[in-house]
């Protein structure tokens, strides 16, 4: 989108002779501009009369139809992707427009970036109308010139509105399209609103309208994003993200503290939401001969449900306001919808290890039948579209990305040094209260049952997230080592209820009901499990907390 600033730029036929006068402009333009503010929505399926019906709440000062080129340039080095700024031209019927936008931040589906506009004659840039001060120290602007290339154009329709929304101005872009690289290329069906003038509260506000769409998702990435992804021909990311630690850098407080974990996982959270959809849309057909496996579809999935309850513990430790009670609630409610998950990877889990599980059955064949089609059954794929695209969803993550972007807000305004605020006390003060949440991860005497090792789960993996997220602030060794006692005690718990899923299986097997065998077997193998994994619990009490 265009910002502002570029209204007040129109240089045609430039010249050697206009460079200086350029350049004073340009001036003008840096100090004039702001951020280009923005709340990107991806769309499944036709939307533009949904949303004209929405948009009919409010006064529309402006209304066109524009068809938009944009041509993407870069170097052979990719110089521009690696300072992390992009350089296009944008030819619609009235102008062609030469646009650089540089390194900005994306919170969830919210995009802030600055962005400098030149209207000029022709379809190459010339990098020398821009200032010099965005460009890095070591720039050499005259070989980049020469160096320009198309990588890759995007060509879309846009539907373009211009609303007055309580005492702001907001420009609403219906984009349909594609981005194009040679012979391929990749659909663009999406929602933009751009804050023109006014305040972000109100950009909000009116996204909160537009979540209420069926068949909408926040995006963190841009088309340009895109474009360099299909221009380097990338395949589907099938490695979820792990949540990792907070880095070694200075932190004012608390509450800078609980930011940047709660930043840490959301942004896990939206990698492997992407992940997961680039993934549905590349291989989630039944019919697609190079579809991936249940074990890939699985870990993809797990890594997206574990991400989403990061956040939930993140938000569960901070201060209780209403906003974050309210999204915290709408979270926890939220991921019920993911159990299904852990069905599939208990029932995935019994045809993996069936060698070892069902060993001394004489019916194992027909057993592992039953699984595979309970798997079926259970239909990940089309319920985990169905999420990703939901309202419930849409607007889960829009509230996540407002509460993060007010927190962001507020600390570079209000936050001051603490005095003797210490990082590694904070930390370790929210491993004690994770800690006790639950007399299983602290309780060295006390024998538990199966329920009460079941019901653990969330709370062993909430106190595995944390140490993740906090690792890089102790001694690593020791980190690993809890790490590692407790993965284990995790582990043997999920092959407990493993078990318990086989005695479900064999209870619809008539054959296997009338074998007493069967029944001393199962006995047998729980019986077993069940103290590998009170002791292994018991081990992993006593293996010194690394926070200490």
């Amino acid at each position: 989108m265009q910002a502002l600033s570029a209204s007040f730029f129109h240089v045609k036929h430039v010249s050697r002779e206009n460079h200086l006068l350029i350049r004073r402009l340009a001036v003008f333009e840096k100090l004039c501009m702001s951020d280009e503010i923005e709340i990107k929505f991806l769309c499944r399926g036709q939307q533009i009369d949904n949303l004209q019906q929405i948009l009919s709440q409010w006064s529309v000062l402006e209304q066109q139809q524009l068809s938009l080129r944009n041509a993407y340039f870069d170097t052979p080095s990719m110089q521009f992707r690696k300072w992390k700024m992009g350089l296009r031209i944008r030819s619609s019927e009235l102008e062609n427009t030469q646009t650089i936008k540089t390194a900005g931040k994306v919170i969830g589906g919210i995009h802030q970036r600055p962005e400098y506009n030149f209207s000029i004659d022709g379809d190459r840039p010339d990098l020398s109308l821009f200032n010099d001060e965005i460009w890095p120290k070591s720039a050499n602007i005259e070989l980049m010139q020469s160096q320009l290339a198309v990588l890759f154009a995007t060509d879309f329709v846009r539907q373009r509105w211009l609303i007055e929304f309580s005492n702001s101005t907001i420009e609403i872009a219906y984009d349909q399209g594609s981005i194009v690289v040679d012979q391929r290329s990749s659909a663009i069906n999406e929602i933009e609103l751009e804050l023109i003038s006014g305040n972000v509260d109100d950009l909000f506000l009116l996204a909160d309208s537009v979540a209420l769409l069926d068949g909408l998702r926040l995006s963190n990435v841009s088309k340009a994003q895109r474009g360099y992804a299909l221009a380097a021909q990338s395949l589907p990311v099938l490695n979820a993200k792990t949540i990792a630690s907070i880095p070694l850098q200075g932190f004012r407080d608390s509450q800078s503290v609980d930011k940047a974990l709660l930043e840490r996982c959301f942004s896990t959270w939206q990698y492997n939401e992407n992940a997961v959809a680039a993934a549905m849309q590349e291989y989630g057909h039944e019919n697609d001969s190079n579809r991936v496996s249940h074990q890939t579809v699985l870990s993809l999935l797990q890594g997206l449900q574990e991400s989403m309850q990061a956040c939930a513990l993140c938000l569960s430790l901070l201060p209780n306001d209403k906003s974050t009670q309210e999204t915290s609630q709408q979270l926890t409610t939220y991921l019920e919808r993911f159990h299904v998950i852990n069905d599939a990877q208990q029932y995935w889990y019994l045809i993996e290890n069936q060698e070892y599980l069902f060993r001394g059955l004489s019916t194992k064949q027909h057993l592992n039948e039953i699984i595979e089609q309970r798997l079926l059954e259970l239909d990940l794929w089309n319920k985990t579209t169905q999420n990703i695209y939901s309202t419930q969803h849409c607007q889960l993550v829009l509230a996540m990305t407002k509460l993060i972007y007010s927190a962001s807000s507020q600390t570079s305004i209000e936050s001051v040094q603490e005095s003797d605020f210490s990082v590694t006390a904070y930390l370790s003060s929210l491993q004690s209260r994770m800690q006790s949440r639950n007399k299983l991860l602290s309780d060295t005497q006390t024998q538990f049952s199966d329920a009460e090792l079941f019901a653990s789960q969330l709370s062993i993996k909430d106190s595995l997230i944390l140490s993740q997220l906090s690792a890089a602030w102790f001694d690593d060794a020791q980190v690993q080592s809890y790490l590692l006692s407790w993965q284990d005690v995790l582990a043997g718990i999920e092959e407990l209820v493993a078990y318990q899923n086989l005695q479900d299986v064999l209870g619809t097997n008539e054959e296997d009901k009338k074998q007493s065998s069967t029944t001393q077997w199962y006995q047998h193998k729980h019986l077993s499990l069940q103290k590998a994994v009170l002791f292994s619990r018991q081990q992993a009490v006593l293996n010194s907390n690394f926070w200490i």
